[in-house]
């Protein structure tokens, strides 16, 4: 991200969502405050959970939208919006993946004998 302003943040800065349509019913909301010192006119990192609600629809392979804002001390957004795309898919599971690896494994290894 960039602060693309003549001021540091101020302390207190958070990122939150402002969740629409597919995204409010499918994401839990996300309020991360950004605790590092961040200069003005500099790039930062943020990592943004994205954490999918139990009750999520599977979408597979349409993309849906999720917005978040910079918000100052006071609670007021400041800044572009900021915009991740994202697709719902099915959870994967553990013991699958265990299965499929060894299963591949075991056809390379046939593979390189032959």
């Amino acid at each position: 991200m960039r602060n693309n302003t003549h001021w540091a943040y101020k302390p207190g800065c958070v990122l939150r969502s402002e969740f629409t349509g597919i995204a409010a019913d499918s994401l839990e909301d996300v309020y991360l405050p950004i605790d590092t010192y961040v200069p003005e006119m500099s790039n930062f990192f943020l990592n943004i959970p994205l954490s999918v609600k139990d009750n999520a629809v599977l979408t597979y392979e349409t993309e849906h939208n999720a917005d978040f804002y910079v918000c100052g001390p006071r609670g007021n957004a400041f800044g572009e919006k900021i915009t991740i795309k994202f697709k719902i898919v099915k959870q994967i599971d553990q013991d699958e993946v265990c299965r499929v690896a060894v299963k591949i494994f075991k056809d390379l290894s046939v593979t390189k004998e032959d």
